[in-house]
């Protein structure tokens, strides 16, 4: 089983640093592990968060994010992650919170207060070329992940 998954701009740069290995959503798949997921880069209105700066001075682009798919990873463990009302947010995984590169506020915030799953994020691969969205008979991408199948070639 393949899922394409909705990734804001600034989350993809750190999967494709190496730096976030946890990608956490409110639903997860009901398939077998491991699976491979497409990263679909969405496109973002956001410019306060992704402003581009020239050499230090004042912005010179806002980037928005490409809207392709831009490359793929291996989910091969997905956790339950339970995020405590802020007054115990002390027994909040700190694990979780370092390898999603999330603090507790922002995990707190978009938890809701409910369990919510952690996809572990393992051999990534970042396309020298973004696929369209068609490569998956898509014509636009899901607000978070759906099941998909690449057209074959």
């Amino acid at each position: 089983m393949k899922i394409l998954i909705s990734i804001r701009p600034k989350w993809c740069k750190l999967i494709a640093d190496g730096k976030k290995t946890i990608e956490v959503r409110k639903t997860k798949p009901r398939c077998p592990l491991p699976f491979k997921a497409f990263i679909y880069e969405s496109k973002s209105t956001d410019k306060s968060r992704l402003t581009v700066y020239v050499d230090g001075n004042e912005p010179a682009c806002y980037y928005k994010g490409s809207g392709k798919v831009i490359g793929e990873f291996i989910c091969d463990k997905i956790v339950d992650v339970g995020v405590p009302y802020p007054a115990y947010q002390q027994e909040t995984d700190k694990n979780i919170l370092k390898q999603s590169c999330m603090t507790y506020m922002e995990l707190h915030q978009y938890a809701k207060e409910k369990t919510v799953y952690g996809y572990y994020i393992s051999n990534v691969v970042i396309y020298d070329e973004p696929r369209d969205l068609s490569d998956f008979c898509l014509k636009k991408a899901p607000m978070s992940w759906q099941y998909v199948k690449e057209k074959q070639t």
